[in-house]
């Protein structure tokens, strides 16, 4: 999900109503790349460069691939 706050609770949202909707299946996982306008998000995740060079966002991207699955509160 590219996107801050907001952006993010909405996708996640629908990813919980599609996966309570189809029983028996678990949540997909989901990756955060924060690309807000405020980027609170970032803030709070510790990432605090502010504006993403083109590089920055594929670095994210490669690390997201190769990341563990962590929980996030929302």
């Amino acid at each position: 999900v590219c996107g801050g706050g907001e952006v993010v609770l909405r996708v996640l949202r629908h990813v919980t109503e599609a996966t309570e909707e189809a029983a028996g299946t678990t949540a997909p996982a989901v990756g955060i790349i924060p690309l807000g306008s405020a980027n609170d998000l970032a803030t709070t995740l510790g990432w605090d460069e502010p504006h993403l060079s083109h590089a920055a966002v594929q670095n994210y991207c490669e690390c997201l691939a190769a990341a563990s699955i962590a929980l996030l509160d929302r």
